[in-house]
């Protein structure tokens, strides 16, 4: 499963940069195998980092600089419990030591340039051997500073292991050229996305 947390500095409740964000998220460990969580990317104002490409272990930085004259420094670890932490710190350049400087704040107030919003994204597999029509519930929480968390809904999936079965219904000849195939099909959970068709021209031959 991939999940996707943003947030957001938002304008209407803040008058400041942050300077430390956290996002934690407790995932369901009766249903996700939470040693197998890998951080994908983070995303802050217009800079991106790929954890896979930059990161030594699940620790990576973010040059901020020219429009914010900080580092972020970007955490990510998961306990044995199933908990999820990042914590993204506001970093002076010239030290690498936290910075509390009200302008050096790595996630400022949000405009409509989005700069004061980002997103972390990661994957982690689902446990073996769980029944059609399980239920996967999860939500973070966001802490900007010594505020209190934000929650994030909750967002829902659902196993399918019951595949989809679809059949031809019937040909018709429009001229030399053409011809309407007509196809239908039933997926008790998913429903059906697209068909694919595939056509061999004759015995032997390669399909297309």
């Amino acid at each position: 499963i991939n999940y996707m947390i943003e947030f957001e500095n938002d304008s209407t409740f803040a008058t400041s940069s942050a300077h430390k964000i956290l996002l934690v998220d407790t995932l369901d460990v009766d249903v996700l195998d939470v040693t197998s969580v890998v951080p994908k990317s983070m995303k802050i104002g217009k800079h991106d980092c790929d954890f896979t490409k930059k990161a030594s272990g699940y620790v990576a930085t973010i040059d901020m600089r020219s429009e914010i004259n900080a580092i972020a420094q970007i955490s990510v670890n998961v306990t044995d419990k199933g908990v999820m932490n990042c914590e993204i710190v506001s970093l002076d350049p010239m030290t690498m030591e936290p910075t509390d400087d009200i302008m050096a704040g790595i996630l400022p107030v949000n405009d409509a340039s989005g700069r004061g919003q980002g997103m972390l994204t990661f994957m982690v597999n689902l446990k073996s051997g769980l029944k059609d029509g399980t239920e996967i519930s999860n939500k973070a929480d966001i802490i900007f500073d010594s505020n209190e968390p934000i929650s994030t809904p909750y967002w829902i999936n659902e196993t399918d292991y019951v595949n989809p079965v679809s059949k031809i219904g019937g040909i018709e000849n429009v001229s030399d050229t053409t011809i309407n195939i007509y196809i239908s099909g039933e997926d008790e959970r998913s429903g059906i996305w697209r068909y694919t068709l595939y056509v061999q021209p004759g015995d032997g031959s390669d399909w297309f």
